[in-house]
């Protein structure tokens, strides 16, 4: 992004090597390279911008469940503005997380009540656990939690079911695609 009298601003990631190193390894045993691993949390904002027509300058929050861990992300328009990502969490802690969130937001980043709240990955954790987190989260926000669907921009054909977990599973690699569409 570029800030005012001409400065950049960056994000940077880290990721420990053992990992990268496994998904090396899994692409390689399938014959493939695997070019860049990327953030999932990253791909779901694209493809929520891509959804969405990536028009608004209003600020959203994605919250990604991931299998062993929660990331929020505080999006204004298009620009990452805050990235938070914590190991292991129960749905307790998770909905003090998004208060936390919610309160930097409003706090740090002189932002309000955010236009969209959009959960991911929760599916598949359950139904029971997804509907669960889906409404702490709406109780902490005192907003409307949504789940990320993609099917009106890239509808699923073929007689495949699109239930909640095929799109969790789906929507971080549709994010790659989508990624120059939003860019």
């Amino acid at each position: 992004m570029t800030l005012e009298g001409g400065g950049r601003e960056f994000v940077v990631t880290v990721a420990r090597r053992d990992v990268i190193g496994s998904y090396e390894r899994a692409c390689d045993a399938a014959g493939a390279h695997a070019g860049i691993v990327d953030l999932a949390s990253f791909n779901l904002m694209n493809t929520v911008l891509a959804t969405s027509g990536g028009q608004s300058a209003e600020d959203w929050l994605l919250v990604h469940i991931g299998a062993d861990y929660a990331t929020l992300a505080v999006v204004r328009g298009q620009e990452l503005a805050f990235f938070r990502n914590r190991a292991t969490v129960s749905p307790t802690e998770l909905a003090d997380l998004v208060h936390q969130t919610a309160m930097y937001h409003e706090d740090r980043l002189g932002g309000g009540r955010f236009a969209r709240v959009i959960v991911a990955g929760a599916a598949l954790r359950g139904a029971e656990q997804a509907d669960w987190i889906r409404r702490s989260v709406e109780d902490r926000l005192s907003s409307r939690v949504e789940s990320l669907d993609f099917t009106a921009v890239v509808p699923i054909r073929d007689r495949i079911s699109a239930g909640p977990e095929l799109l969790d599973v789906l929507a971080p690699s549709l994010g790659v695609l989508l990624r120059e569409r939003v860019a």
